[in-house]
């Protein structure tokens, strides 16, 4: 493309060609981690969580996600303290148990996948 164009014009258009071209140095700012293992266990875990009965699943992100009480969800389910909390048991133990997790310190360092997975967000 820069044949066509006169000498003079020529080199100082592939001067500022050069000049825009990226050093190493740039380049290597630019570098970042890879964050593909957070993207394949994010997705492990929300096939997981569809895998779920929805009246477990709604409670569970409404207590282990959304950071609600028992209380408050039982108010926002129409249900009992009690079959929420039963209700958020038997969705972490099934979730762990799709997950394959014995622990949250073993899948994820994301708050609120620990807090969905473990009663005191801690493991």
């Amino acid at each position: 493309m820069l044949a066509a164009v006169p000498g003079s014009a020529r080199n100082t258009a592939s001067g500022v060609l050069r000049s825009k071209t990226p050093t190493a140095g740039y380049a290597e700012s630019l570098k970042s981690h890879p964050n593909q293992h957070n993207r394949v266990e994010f997705e492990e875990f929300r096939v997981a969580l569809a895998k779920l009965p929805s009246d477990q699943r709604e409670v569970l992100l409404l207590v282990g996600a959304s950071g609600f009480s028992y209380e408050e969800a039982a108010a926002i389910c129409e249900s009992a303290v009690g079959t929420i909390k039963s209700r958020v048991n038997r969705a972490r133990t099934r979730l762990s148990k799709l997950l394959s997790i014995d622990s949250a310190d073993r899948f994820s360092q994301d708050y609120t996948t620990r807090a969905v997975l473990t009663v005191d967000g801690r493991g």
